[in-house]
């Protein structure tokens, strides 16, 4: 009976649900992937111009043409490092010792942050699934920790927030041991 009651919750159109729904939609409409490339054109464009910039630096001062200076940047910058064009002036080499590992950190952050907005994305796309799905009673009886047939706030966020992967079980265990600790008269109330 309280399994039911519970399943005709989640089932029934309420306003709450519709609300709920909306929130979804709002993640849904998050930017488009060409706004990102846009934003990211502006932020760390200039940052890979200034690294080009010193590659030429580089470049002009062995002689080389546009073509092996830019080779030898994204050569250098992707630490793939072939050694067929490398600095021979003594100037050019002093200056090397600064330019290779400031571009390859710079380029190694850039990657970093693109993987990062990438799996955020598919992060966020996981988790809107997760949350447009049906309730399962299979999931209201994990839900259940305390076997009475009803499934409490604490208990829907504890398995939701563990379900999402917003938290670990073990974290969620300590602070349900503080509240017990904190709550001295057993009352379920601080």
């Amino acid at each position: 009976r309280a399994e039911s009651r519970v399943m005709d919750m989640f089932s029934e159109d309420t306003d709450e649900t519709e609300r709920a729904a909306t929130v979804i939609k709002d993640v849904e409409d998050e930017r488009p992937l060409w706004k990102d490339f846009c934003h990211f054109l502006f932020t760390d464009g200039p940052i890979l111009l200034f690294i080009l910039l010193l590659a030429i630096v580089i470049g002009h001062g062995e002689g080389w043409s546009y073509t092996d200076t830019f080779y030898f940047a994204m050569i250098t910058t992707t630490t793939v490092g072939y050694g067929d064009l490398e600095p021979q002036t003594q100037s050019m080499r002093l200056f090397a010792v600064f330019f290779i590992p400031l571009s390859v950190a710079v380029l190694a952050n850039i990657l970093g942050r693109i993987a990062g907005y990438y799996m955020d994305r598919q992060a966020a796309k996981n988790e809107k699934k997760f949350l447009q799905r049906e309730l399962t009673l299979a999931d209201l009886t994990a839900m259940d920790v305390d076997g009475d047939g009803s499934v409490t706030l604490g208990e829907f966020l504890s398995f939701m927030l563990v379900a999402m992967q917003k938290v670990d079980k073990e974290a969620i265990d300590e602070l349900i041991e503080l509240f017990e600790k904190l709550d001295a008269d057993h009352s379920g109330a601080l």
